[in-house]
């Protein structure tokens, strides 16, 4: 930029560019010459859209609201899982201000329940108002451990899924006198034998991890059903990845 000072002026500049913060700068002119001075600005910081998350917990069979239920609340990460946020379910429904466009998974807990985790992809400017609904725990009650996934062909679990079997540690602790079976299911792809062997393998190693966080051996069942026991026919890829499966199974309260 150059401009013409009178001398012995003192002059006030402001700066102003797009992305940068306004600078304001006080400058004299002193001596006959060129004037040159250095001017450091920071970067503007993005405005941060936020929209309201409002969640209501109910049960599956009543539909009445469940009071005082946990939620943790996660910005989804395939690293950071940790909590941002955790709260309780009461009456009014929480709401929670979340930063729009994020995806957030909603781990929810309470005794006497089955957890639950719903995900929200790329959040929207507008409010929701997010209802889950929690299953009661019954005897001989099972549900899918979602996202729980084996190295292919072995009994070692992926990095990613030890996260979920500390939320069924949790999940034993908080519901303390439960016994449960960890049931392991393959698709058809090799022998009959092998799909056998790999199911029980696998589901004794998920039982393995939860005795070494502490719950007790004799509440813990490990059993395999190989593939036996499909959810749906084993001719895509897509069936055959959801008949790959481990289950909880509740055996005794």
């Amino acid at each position: 930029m150059n401009t013409q000072f009178e001398l012995g002026e003192k002059y006030t500049i402001s700066l102003d560019a797009e992305g940068y913060d306004n600078k304001i700068v006080e400058i004299r002119y002193n001596k006959i010459g060129t004037l040159s001075k250095s001017v450091f600005v920071s970067a503007t910081k993005p405005t941060i859209e936020m929209s309201n998350l409002i969640l209501n917990v109910k049960d599956e069979i009543s539909l009445e609201t469940i009071p005082s239920t946990i939620m943790a609340i996660n910005i989804s990460d395939p690293v950071n899982h940790s909590s941002s946020l955790i709260a309780l379910n009461d009456n009014p429904p929480p709401t929670f201000p979340l930063e729009v466009g994020q995806s957030y998974e909603i781990l929810v807990t309470k005794e006497g329940y089955f957890n639950k985790t719903v995900k929200i992809d790329n959040l929207s400017k507008n409010d929701i108002l997010q209802e889950i609904l929690l299953t009661p725990v019954e005897i001989g009650k099972s549900i899918i451990i979602d996202d729980l996934h084996f190295k292919t062909g072995l009994t070692e679990l992926d990095d990613a899924s030890y996260r979920l079997l500390d939320q069924l540690v949790d999940f034993m602790s908080q519901n303390s006198t439960l016994k449960i079976e960890i049931a392991g299911h393959t698709d058809s792809d090799g022998s009959e034998e092998f799909n056998q062997t790999l199911s029980e393998g696998r589901a004794q190693s998920a039982v393995n991890y939860i005795i070494e966080k502490g719950v007790d051996q004799n509440r813990l069942v490990a059993k395999g059903y190989g593939e036996t026991q499909p959810l749906f026919e084993n001719d895509t890829e897509e069936n055959k990845a959801n008949n790959r499966r481990v289950e909880l199974k509740v055996i005794g309260k």
